[in-house]
């Protein structure tokens, strides 16, 4: 594994083996298997301190480590790498100032003073991951790599409104970023920005980021434009009797009506329910958004099951009562294996949707983002209260679902207005 060596201080990776986990296995026949803790040795004048990696692996694992590319041990590997390089670095910035000692290396990683950006990206990336929430991790790796980009060896105490406005004009104009990234890379940036405070990283006073439209002397993040669009009921019919020359077209259409009936239910959302889950002819589940984010954690949502999703559910369903309702998942996956599945699904069903269904029907930019939006507009325009649309999208405030459905709005405006055209 990776190793460094700077100013009589050296570190390394390894395998602690003297003392390991015992994870009882569930399949019958198993052996039980025995992990041990990934540390950090670093030795300076003979004497040595451990740091502890957070990660747990087996002997085979660690053996198949420096060359493997299975996904989640490539990720675990390139996670050493970067705690290794954080206190690569940490070492160096000692020496520059003062002899090296352990107890200054210490004191400096406990503090977490680095204000490297990367480094408190990292922190967080660490944090996402060993907490299983594989996607939010990548959506805040892709943010660390392209700030990276622009600026390597940016500052905390650097980030302010200036250098915030040269980097969206960086993004947008040199490197074609479109917007809706760019809005998501410096939430990104916002949120570590306040982890950073809440740690003392960072005082609170050079905090860069507006926090309502008023502030005109912080920067405020401009939400991205990205095109939305929500079907009419009769577009809604119309792909109901859609006749699809392929059973599997057939499945994917069919998957888009059972995200609508079901509230605009996300796709992996669907994906990870169960049998267990239909209580009292009631689909009953927690967002796995929700979960990940620790707001209303608990909270549940409650959509009742209409016939048309009761048909779709009992044409497509596994017979397989005590797991999944949909045959997609498999049995315990891991966090990894939820995000590969379900986007290699969500890819096939979206070509099914552009590329035959949207085609035939001249419905531009069917995808299954559509089913959510559509049925959030459709209850708006029947007059249904706002409330109750939040509360089946499982929306944490009626702010939010107030600013999501405004972004259909332009849209039912320029039809209103075409009636002016008729007289």
């Amino acid at each position: 594994m990776e190793t460094f060596e700077k100013s009589n201080v050296t570190g390394t990776i390894y395998l602690e083996t003297r003392r390991g986990k015992v994870e009882k296995t569930t399949s019958q026949g198993g052996k039980d298997i025995i992990k041990y803790p990934v540390k950090y040795r670093i030795t300076h004048n003979r004497k040595q301190i451990y740091f502890k990696a957070g990660f747990d692996l087996t002997i085979d694992e660690w053996e198949r480590l420096p060359k493997t590319k299975e996904t989640e041990l490539s990720q675990v590997r390139k996670l050493l790498k970067a705690g290794l390089k954080r206190i690569e670095d940490s070492v160096e910035s000692i020496t520059l100032e003062h002899d090296y000692t352990h107890d200054r290396l210490k004191t400096l990683l406990k503090n977490g003073k680095s204000q490297r950006v990367f480094d408190i990206f990292q922190v967080k990336i660490d944090e996402l991951t060993k907490n299983g929430q594989i996607g939010t991790a990548s959506i805040y790796t892709n943010s660390q790599r392209f700030i990276n980009k622009y600026d390597s060896n940016a500052q905390l105490s650097s980030i302010n409104k200036k250098w915030l406005a040269s980097f969206e004009k960086y993004a947008l104009y040199d490197e074609g970023l479109n917007s809706t990234t760019l809005a998501i890379y410096l939430r990104c940036l916002r949120a570590v920005y306040n982890m950073a405070i809440n740690n003392g990283t960072v005082k609170s006073v050079l905090y860069p980021f507006a926090k309502n439209d008023y502030d005109k002397e912080k920067f405020r993040i401009k939400e991205g434009t990205g095109t939305k669009i929500a079907l009419s009921v009769n577009q809604i019919k119309a792909i109901k009797n859609y006749v699809a020359p392929t059973k599997s077209i057939e499945r994917s259409r069919d998957l888009f009506l059972l995200m609508f009936y079901l509230a605009g239910i996300n796709f992996r959302d669907l994906c990870l329910l169960k049998w267990v889950n239909i209580i009292d002819d009631e689909i009953v589940y927690i967002r796995e958004k929700t979960k990940e984010t620790g707001k209303n954690r608990d909270k549940k949502i409650s959509i009742p099951l209409i016939s048309e999703a009761k048909e779709l559910i009992n044409k497509h369903g596994s017979n397989d009562k005590k797991g999944f309702i949909l045959p997609f998942m498999i049995e315990n996956p891991k966090p990894t294996d939820i995000r590969l599945i379900t986007q290699n699904k969500i890819r096939q069903i979206n070509k099914h949707l552009a590329n035959y269904i949207g085609k035939e029907l001249k419905i531009k930019g069917l995808s299954t983002y559509v089913a959510r939006h559509s049925y959030a507009t459709i209850l708006k325009n029947k007059g249904v209260p706002i409330a109750f649309i939040s509360e089946t999208l499982g929306h944490t405030s009626l702010k939010t679902t107030e600013n999501y459905l405004k972004s259909f709005e332009k849209e039912e405006r320029a039809k209103t207005f075409e009636i002016l055209s008729n007289i």
